[in-house]
């Protein structure tokens, strides 16, 4: 019996999505706003509808009366759920993706259910915001409550940019709604975690690669993590219960960690894949075919988790240094002699418009993967081979 598969956005990110759901044999319907979107070349059905026009996304569903849905970016989320409830598939529903994608709801289930996590308030003017920082203190972060990729999010360390940051939020924000909340100071991590039938069967902690401030946008990842044991079970404790207060129960999750002195904090929790490589990299972490199991979940069959090795990897993304037009690319072809390049990917060509990463990973113009003996090693693989790579742009 044919099945079809539903995927929510059809960027750079979501191609090893639909590339593996291919392989398994699944009619690949894919939405996404912009026709063409690398992805949308390689589905069976591609249709112009924003990831964000929930309506017109349960259409479609239904038109094709799907088995499955699945999305690797936050702005989908709430399309899945949506698409979940109408058609009574496997996976979030539309309460369990709004706390997912709305920080000020996520932020009052972790305090409910006693998950360390940042102080914070949602505030709706700038009146509020005001006090908000003042109760909370500086340094702060203000976030648009619903946005992703890091819109509308900046740090302050005294009142003189609250006016500008507050406003930059609010634009970014869906349901006009601001977060200001406590900085934290410490180790910035992730994991990947994966539930079923309500329970967490596998956390997999990784070590990240963020730029500088004030974005603290996620160019990179390596695993397995460089903490000690005994943490590392501490995490997965805290991530289990994090899971069941956002009611996640089945597929996987993105989740950012920020290590504090006085013990690891919740930053986020993303009911959906990580990008950045991640589901690349768990693969060659762990042999587990991270997109496959989270395609097998949506479609309500029985996952595989269990690791198969423990091999340490990295993988960084390429971006450009300036905005403007690629006027040479140059990819050393010594690159492919060295020993544990898993991939060396451009998305770009010359003649392209590029501009430096401002937003998540949607800037990218490439990537690079690699395996080492260990993760430090990997991760400065990575990086020399990053280095070799030059784009000319005016």
């Amino acid at each position: 019996m044919n099945r079809t598969l539903m995927v929510i956005g059809a960027g750079a990110s979501q191609v090893l999505g639909i590339k593996t759901a291919k392989d398994m044999g699944l009619t690949i319907i894919a939405v996404d706003r912009d026709p063409n979107a690398p992805g949308m070349k390689l589905a069976d059905i591609a249709l112009p509808v924003d990831i964000t026009d929930i309506n017109g996304a349960v259409d479609v569903a239904k038109k094709y009366d799907i088995n499955g849905v699945i999305t690797q970016t936050d702005l989908g989320v709430p399309t899945v759920g949506a698409i979940v409830d109408a058609m009574g598939l496997a996976g979030i529903g539309s309460e369990v993706a709004h706390t997912s994608n709305n920080k000020v709801a996520m932020r009052e289930r972790f305090e409910q259910f006693g998950v360390p996590s940042p102080r914070f308030e949602g505030v709706n003017t700038l009146n509020e915001a005001y006090e908000a920082v003042k109760r909370i203190g500086f340094p702060v972060m203000i976030k648009a409550v619903d946005n992703a990729g890091s819109r509308g999010v900046s740090r302050l360390d005294n009142f003189d940019g609250l006016k500008s940051a507050f406003e930059d939020s609010l634009r970014s924000s869906k349901e006009k709604q601001v977060c200001v909340e406590e900085y934290i100071e410490g180790i910035e991590l992730g994991a990947q975690a994966f539930t079923y039938n309500g329970k967490l069967k596998i956390a997999l902690v990784h070590n990240d690669t963020v730029t500088h401030p004030p974005n603290y946008i996620p160019i990179g990842h390596s695993f397995p993590s460089k903490l000690p044991e005994k943490t590392l079970k501490y995490i997965e404790d805290i991530i289990s219960k994090a899971l069941k207060a956002m009611q996640i129960d089945c597929g996987p999750s993105n989740i950012d960690i920020i290590l504090t002195e006085d013990g690891p904090k919740i930053i986020e929790i993303n009911a959906r894949m990580g990008t950045t490589c991640l589901p690349e990299l768990v693969y060659e972490h762990t042999g587990i075919n991270w997109v496959e199991q989270a395609i097998k979940a949506a479609l309500g069959e029985k996952t595989s988790l269990k690791p198969k090795y423990n091999k340490a990897c990295a993988a960084i993304l390429l971006g450009a240094e300036k905005v403007g037009k690629i006027k040479e690319i140059v990819v050393p072809d010594e690159i492919e002699n060295i020993r544990g390049v898993v991939d060396v990917s451009i998305d770009v060509k010359v003649g392209d418009r590029v501009k430096p990463f401002a937003c998540g990973g949607a800037n990218r113009i490439g990537q690079v993967i690699v395996h080492d003996e260990t993760a430090e090693l990997a991760e400065k693989k990575a990086e020399r081979i990053k280095q070799m790579i030059k784009f000319k742009v005016e």
